[in-house]
């Protein structure tokens, strides 16, 4: 009985042990004229063909299919040019057989990505298919294995061109919009003088109201007055000269806020002034 367990328990290791298995793999062709190619035992010592596949028909369909002795989480076929590292994948169909699982991947030659169609037609070069089969659970049964080359033997008027890599790109050329434009110098003078001539006239009818007369009385409210006046003067004068309207702007709200204060100061002030010279009369 315990040479039975143990015996058990060898055969249990070494099928665990062994890896994934492709069994009955056949590469068929889209027309009946061409006979079906059958490979032997696919495993992880399987030996790629040697001879290249001769494939002279654009519209050509290979199907390439194989029963494996397990459940695979991938089942994948590369196709491309091994040296140039390009390739693309085939998902297969598969299903369900009373021995394993069978799957069956389809090459479109006339779906393969531009760049593999040009390299298949050159003399120089080939596709090579490898297959992938893997599980999660025991990577050390996984397959890798080239399968065959194929060389695309039919003519195409195709003008493809291997993309630059590793190599300066194209120089982008970007015209930038002009600078915005400020009004002729002469008008800009013509303002600023404007300004200028106004603002001193202000200045000076402040100065002749009581609330601005430098007396004893005067408080440094008809200071600041002065002083904001100046100031929305500058403001004013820099945008006719050049500065921008959103930095002026921004100025303007600044100082405005400094005038209301004070001068709504120097109103009040003056409004009380008039009134002790009413009561006085």
């Amino acid at each position: 009985m315990r040479s039975k367990n143990l015996l058990l328990s060898a055969v249990f290791l070494i099928s665990t042990a062994v890896a994934f298995t492709a069994i009955n793999p056949q590469l068929s062709f889209g027309v009946a004229e061409r006979g079906a190619i059958s490979f032997p035992q696919i495993d992880q010592k399987f030996a790629k063909l040697q001879d290249p596949i001769i494939v002279d028909r654009y519209n050509e369909t290979l199907e390439f299919k194989i029963t494996v002795n397990g459940r695979l989480d991938q089942a994948t076929l590369l196709l491309g040019s091994v040296g140039r590292s390009l390739e693309t994948y085939i998902i297969p169909s598969s299903k369900i057989l009373d021995d394993g699982y069978s799957y069956k991947f389809k090459i479109a030659i006339s779906e393969l990505p531009p760049a593999l169609i040009h390299l298949g037609r050159m003399d120089e070069d080939v596709l090579t298919a490898s297959l992938i089969l893997a599980n999660e659970e025991s990577q050390s049964k996984n397959i890798f294995v080239e399968l065959f080359d194929l060389r695309l033997a039919f003519s195409l008027d195709d003008k493809w061109e291997a993309p630059v890599r590793l190599e300066a790109k194209h120089e982008i050329k970007h015209i930038f919009g002009n600078p915005p434009k400020a009004a002729p110098v002469w008008i800009s003078v013509i303002f600023s003088v404007a300004i200028f001539v106004i603002s001193n006239c202000v200045l000076i009818t402040w100065r002749a109201m009581p609330a601005g007369q430098t007396t004893q009385s005067a408080t440094i409210n008809s200071y600041l007055v002065y002083f904001a006046i100046v100031l929305m003067e500058y403001v004013f004068v820099k945008y006719y000269l050049g500065t921008d309207i959103f930095r002026t702007m921004r100025d303007a709200s600044l100082v405005s806020f400094l005038a209301l204060f004070v001068v709504s100061r120097a109103l009040r002030q003056l409004s009380t002034k008039e009134k002790e010279h009413v009561m006085k009369q």
